[in-house]
């Protein structure tokens, strides 16, 4: 069987590199995680670097990785928290690259987006106080707020899906994991 990718995204604080981790273990393959630099140039190529990784898999027979973070990251925090900051070359051929991609089937996307936002918020505030997160919550509503928005733009996609942490950490899915190739 040949492994897959999968590209997780969604707001801090709601659950993609727990998901990535566990997609990890079940699938025995690596995870990568892209981030915010502060170095331009750093920045842009962990997402050059991201978009070939995909594009090479397309032509091997096995093998698979997780992409923890990709273009909707970038495409809206830089939105929310960092305006002034041009949008890193190519960020929309990325994401139509990543929708398209989806959309025949070579890659699953993952939206980490909770269900009840009030929940997860208090959720995200607590981290705040637990542990160093990169963004406060001053602005973090509206990072929920555009990433729903692009779940409803891309949800009629079956390769794209959403995970809610609260369902899978304390529901009926509780550390449930499914075969892709099983789910129904």
């Amino acid at each position: 069987m040949r492994k897959k990718v999968f590209i997780i995204d969604g707001p801090d604080g709601t659950g993609k590199t727990t998901l990535a981790q566990r997609l990890s273990e079940t699938y025995n393959i690596p995870i990568y995680h892209l981030t915010y630099y502060k170095d331009r140039e750093k920045h842009q190529k962990q997402f050059y670097t991201a978009t070939e990784m995909i594009k090479d898999w397309f032509y091997k027979s096995e093998g698979g990785f997780i992409i923890d973070r990709y273009i909707l990251s970038e495409i809206i925090y830089r939105k929310i928290y960092r305006p002034d900051e041009p949008l890193i070359k190519e960020a929309e051929l990325m994401y139509e690259f990543m929708e398209h991609r989806a959309a025949i089937g070579e890659i699953e996307v993952i939206i980490a987006l909770p269900e009840n936002r009030d929940k997860w918020f208090q959720h995200f505030s607590k981290l705040c106080e637990e542990r160093e997160e990169m963004y406060s919550t001053e602005k973090i509503l509206e990072v929920y707020e555009e990433y729903l928005e692009h779940w409803k733009k891309l949800r009629y996609n079956k390769h794209v899906m959403r995970y809610d942490l609260f369902e899978n950490m304390e529901g009926q899915n509780k550390n449930k994991i499914t075969d892709i190739n099983d789910a129904k």
